[in-house]
């Protein structure tokens, strides 16, 4: 749910105040229209930096993936509840499930994301419903 990501951002920054060199990270939890493509595209791209994006598992039920790289126009990314086996191909090759079970399993279109209101797998949902975690790794 929303306050459980809110309260996993919360644990994840906290490290970045402590003792632990090998654990430096910044969590920010974004909803609604604070979640852009256009800026998560270019977040995904940095170095050391992923994010976890809300999106349909079904019509009625949100799941978490993470978003690991951003190519030509689709987001790389890891599905922990991916079917080994199973591909998928929507019309117009808006997501593929890459059929392996390493680093990245899933690969989606950016347009597809961004698409208001369509409840279909994969798909972020309304604008004033969406949720994410930016995750980025900080350098001392």
């Amino acid at each position: 749910s929303g306050q459980e990501i809110k309260n996993l951002c919360y644990w994840l920054s906290s490290y970045s105040n402590k003792e632990y060199k090998k654990f430096l990270v910044k969590a920010i939890y974004k909803e609604g229209e604070e979640v852009d493509f256009d800026k998560l595209k270019k977040h995904v791209r940095k170095t050391n930096s992923c994010a976890l994006l809300s999106v349909y598992a079904d019509a009625s039920t949100w799941h978490y993936v993470a978003l690991i790289r951003y190519e030509k126009g689709y987001f790389y990314g890891f599905d922990p509840y991916y079917v080994k086996g199973c591909k998928e191909d929507k019309k117009g090759n808006e997501l593929w499930s890459l059929g392996k079970f390493e680093e990245c399993n899933l690969k989606i279109s950016i347009d597809f994301l961004k698409r208001d209101g369509d409840e279909q797998k994969y798909q972020s949902g309304k604008k004033g419903d969406r949720e994410c975690v930016l995750i980025e790794r900080i350098d001392r």
